[in-house]
């Protein structure tokens, strides 16, 4: 089994992408969140207090 966490930071959408499709377990830390939205990945888990993520983003997962 393997897993990806995406947090926060300057990565490439298409290396995000790249490694959540090949992962097993998707983790999304908080602005990880964003990232995933932008190349249409719904994260199993999200973690953290979500500070630096848009509201729309935390409310579009949490449906």
């Amino acid at each position: 089994m393997s897993c990806v966490i995406v947090a926060g930071g300057s990565v490439e959408d298409a290396l995000v992408e790249q490694f959540a499709r090949a992962a097993d377990c998707i983790i999304a830390a908080d602005r990880g969140l964003e990232a995933l939205e932008r190349v249409g990945i719904r994260p199993h888990i999200i973690v953290g207090d979500f500070d630096s993520a848009s509201a729309a983003c935390v409310s579009h997962v949490a449906d």
